[in-house]
C-alpha cells in the first residue's frame, strides 16, 4: 500500500523502504547500500510508469471505440500530428 504511485516521486522510494526496515528491526544503515543504485533504479521505474500509462491510454481509447488507426499510422511513418 505505501508503494502506490511511488514512482511519481523522485528518490521517493527510500522513504517508502525505511518503514519496512524499521518494522522488521533490520539495521537502518542497510539502506545506504541501496542509496548507491537507487538513481538508476528511480530511472527505469520512471521508464516504466511513463510507458505504462501510455499502453493503458492506447488500451481504454481502443476499448472505446476512439483509437485512431490513421492517425497513429501517419505519426508512426512520418512523425506528423496535424493530419
Amino acid at each position: 500500500m505505501t508503494s502506490k504511485g511511488i514512482s511519481g516521486v523522485a528518490g521517493g522510494a527510500l522513504v517508502v523502504l525505511l518503514s519496512p526496515l524499521a518494522s522488521a528491526g533490520l539495521p537502518l544503515e542497510g539502506l545506504a547500500f541501496i542509496a548507491g543504485i537507487d538513481f538508476l533504479l528511480n530511472m527505469g521505474r520512471a521508464a516504466l510508469n511513463v510507458f505504462g500509462n501510455a499502453l493503458a491510454t492506447v488500451v481504454i481509447t481502443k476499448w472505446e471505440g476512439q483509437f485512431d488507426d490513421e492517425k497513429n499510422k501517419a505519426y508512426v511513418l512520418h512523425g506528423d500530428t496535424a493530419v
